[in-house]
């Protein structure tokens, strides 16, 4: 996974596909959950980390609309 930030982050993952569905309004789009295993705290901060920084990059654009 590369994680899109400054400085962009390559982490390695493994995982388990647990869900895969269509998109509603979308065909050719599906949702993926994904059940990552033997993740350690360096690599799950990171997530964190940049999860965190976009969602308040997105509720900073919901605010200027």
């Amino acid at each position: 996974m590369v994680l899109q930030a400054y400085p962009a982050k390559i982490l390695y993952l493994y995982g388990e596909v647990i869900r895969l569905e269509k998109t509603p309004n979308h065909p050719n789009i599906n949702t993926v959950g994904i059940k990552f295993l033997g993740m350690n705290e360096e690599v799950r901060d990171e997530i964190l980390k940049f999860e965190f920084k976009k969602h308040g990059e997105r509720l900073l654009m919901r605010k200027k609309c």
